[in-house]
């Protein structure tokens, strides 16, 4: 075999194997195929296989660091180690402007989750869970299908700080993995999502309201429901009719 062909053939080999594990392996290729190389050609191709070994190892620390990752650092904490971690965030620009944090609060687990968007300013100076009108609005759908507040659901948001406006992507991605945490510890039997905000974060789209709502959802084998935000069916009263047959595919969930 000439040399241009026996060279021709080993690079052929490697493009081919790209997993070169073991230093005999240019012997092998050799035995196998009866090609000559000279020592240089030799200590060039093992650079080769030197380098596709460093290639691989390279893409495996990759994986093995998008694994780590995927595991979220508070997968380890309790209910009151999540919370004392949430309550000293400081990690976006809401921690100049709220006054409270607000976790969550309600049975654990519990019949139902109800996740927000965030809390509102009201929500921020009484440092509680949907308040005022809305609160009031939203606990009227939940006792019309005999769900006590107080002993049944547990109530939470996406993110956990009033900040002046909608939740920016920021502060979405930063507590977002509280919150994953936060489901995990509650485990409901169902959850009721409420908004446009909370509906794209929890299943990772983004679709208008309309789109979202009338579907049963699935967050981590959970089922869920998205509907219209209490606040945003006072504005617009036109939207209850949808909200209460939401509610009631709400209903049937939880008695499944």
């Amino acid at each position: 075999m000439s040399k241009e062909k026996s060279l021709e053939k080993i690079n052929e080999l490697l493009d081919m194997a790209k997993v070169a594990f073991s230093d005999d392996y240019l012997c092998e290729i050799k035995k196998s195929q009866d090609i000559k190389v000279s020592s240089y050609e030799k200590f060039k191709y093992k650079q080769a296989i030197n380098n596709i070994k460093e290639n691989i190892t390279q893409h495996q620390e990759m994986i093995d660091l998008d694994l780590k990752k995927s595991k979220s650092e508070y997968s380890d904490m309790d209910y009151f180690e999540l919370e004392k971690t949430v309550l000293s965030c400081s990690k976006c620009m809401a921690a100049n402007i709220r006054k409270h944090v607000i976790f969550g609060k309600g049975p654990r687990p519990a019949s139902l989750m109800v996740i927000g968007e965030g809390p509102g300013r009201d929500e921020d100076y009484n440092n509680d869970l949907f308040v005022g009108r809305s609160g009031q609005y939203l606990y009227k759908w939940l006792e019309a299908i005999n769900l006590n507040v107080q002993s049944d659901v547990y109530l939470s948001n996406i993110v956990k700080c009033f900040s002046n406006n909608n939740p920016t992507k920021d502060m979405v991605d930063l507590c977002f993995p509280y919150l994953e945490r936060q489901i995990e510890l509650v485990n409901p039997k169902a959850i009721l999502v409420l908004g446009k905000i909370a509906g794209n974060t929890l299943f990772k789209q983004e679709l208008p309201m309309k789109d979202m709502r009338g579907k049963i959802y699935t967050y981590k084998r959970i089922p869920c429901i998205v509907t219209y935000h209490p606040a945003a069916v006072l504005r617009n009263p036109d939207w209850r009719r949808p909200v209460w047959d939401d509610i009631k595919k709400v209903k049937q969930l939880i008695n499944i």
